[in-house]
């Protein structure tokens, strides 16, 4: 019997005293492949209607046999200019991350949002720069999928942040992959900007 840990990591997030500036820093096992530091700042604009920022992840993979250890092999880096644009009639946003992905592949993804009844429907594509993947399912593919997202109040009745959060991709491949995040700080501002 193996134990697993996917995930263990401190988290802050916080709004800068007297300012719109957000900030938020993740550290610890990000995810069942990835240990290290997440960091992301962003500003509303608009009464909320737009959200600009900046993140990035410095991070090292961990050993497949050991829930501890880390693989010898380097850091992986990511570097986004974010945003996000919300059209509150139709309860839809859209969201666009500028950047280096995890594979060092440098491109952008869009991901459009719909929100029905407290249930989030999402889909996205990617398009980076594939001609460094020695892989030829890597090259030239565009990561592309659907994702829904339910909060557990809907099941229990009770307040609650909780979700149960379903990805579905064709194919799981290397292109446009970011590390997870533990909350992502637009939907953090989303539930807690006041002028």
């Amino acid at each position: 019997n193996r134990m697993i840990l996917d995930m263990a990591l401190l988290d802050y997030k916080d709004r800068i005293r007297n300012t719109d500036i957000f900030m938020n820093v993740e550290a610890g096992i990000l995810e069942i492949q990835y240990t290290g530091v997440n960091a992301e700042t962003a500003v509303p604009f608009f009464n909320n209607n737009l959200l600009l920022g900046l993140s990035g992840s410095y991070v090292r993979k961990r050993d497949s046999e050991d829930i501890i250890r880390l693989n010898e092999n380097d850091p992986y880096y990511t570097a986004f200019v974010k945003g996000r644009v919300h059209f509150k009639k139709i309860k839809t946003y859209v969201d666009v991350d500028a950047g280096r992905f995890l594979a060092g592949d440098v491109g952008a993804r869009v991901k459009i949002t719909k929100k029905i009844n407290d249930v989030e429907l999402s889909i996205w594509a990617t398009k980076t720069k594939t001609s460094g993947f020695d892989s030829e399912y890597n090259k030239g593919y565009t990561d592309k999928g659907i994702m829904f997202t339910i909060p557990l109040r809907v099941f229990s009745g009770k307040d609650s942040r909780a979700v149960y959060s379903q990805k579905f991709v064709p194919w799981t491949r290397d292109v446009g992959v970011q590390v997870s995040e533990f909350t992502s700080l637009f939907n953090f501002i989303d539930r807690n900007y006041q002028k």
